[in-house]
């Protein structure tokens, strides 16, 4: 686990269903169903870490040991893939409720993406062997694993497709918009030059000259960690009739 932040483990039954952060959890959501055995399952929980990490810090890396998925409680990170040649690309944006790092479950043995907080972020990390428990003990948390396993897929058919046509400020429009349909409000969190560039394929000054010009045109505002978004006009930049 390349997080270095204050790690503590709070994943009990009691705290699951009482901790709002946990709606989306994908154990939480089997547990519901209370069909699980109980047998092991309470020492199982408790080998979940819980971290709060600031922006930029690292969950894991690409070509790491794929040894466990992490499950988001709070905020939003990156996925980043490096290219042969260095390149780098964002090719997936997962919020609060998503699980990252699935890969290790179709047998990977190494990460394929470096996974990153973009805001502050709370996450649970879970281990393969609670993984391989929850698996044994009911076939919900399998069915809730395939659920996430699909929508991840359907996240990255959307960067395919949002990011991959059209000019580079309908791209970026595109972008502001996921950014806030993630966040369910008016704002988004505030992507750096770089990371703007590495979702659309374009150069860190190009996406700085398209954001001064989103800027000036009234389609965003504020700065520090987040924007307030003009959305029905992004809409409309982003999918012109």
């Amino acid at each position: 686990m390349a997080t270095r932040g204050s790690v503590v483990r709070i994943c009990r039954t009691s705290t699951l269903f009482a901790d709002g952060r946990c709606a989306s959890c994908v154990i939480r959501n089997t547990l519901e169903r209370k069909r699980l055995q109980e047998e092991g399952l309470q020492s199982a929980l408790l080998r979940i870490d819980n971290t709060s990490l600031p922006p930029k810090r690292t969950l894991y890396r690409q070509d790491a040991p794929a040894d466990a998925l992490y499950s988001l409680r709070q905020g939003t990170v990156k996925l980043v893939r490096e290219t042969p040649t260095g390149e780098k690309r964002i090719v997936r944006l997962l919020k609060a409720g998503d699980l990252a790092g699935l890969e290790a479950l179709a047998g990977a043995d190494r990460y394929r993406h470096t996974a990153t907080a973009v805001d502050v972020v709370d996450c649970c990390r879970i281990p393969l062997p609670v993984i391989a428990h929850m698996e044994a003990a009911g076939r919900d948390f399998s069915v809730e694993l395939r659920k996430r396993w699909q929508s991840n897929l359907d996240e990255a058919d959307s960067f395919i497709t949002a990011f991959a046509s059209g000019t580079a400020e309908q791209r970026l429009a595109r972008l502001l918009l996921k950014l806030i349909e993630q966040h369910s409000t008016p704002g988004c969190v505030s992507l750096t030059r770089s990371d703007i560039g590495a979702a659309l394929g374009v150069s860190m000054e190009t996406a700085s000259r398209l954001m001064a010009d989103f800027r000036r045109r009234g389609l965003i505002h504020g700065g520090g960690r987040s924007l307030e978004c003009d959305a029905a006009a992004l809409r409309d930049l982003a999918n012109p009739r």
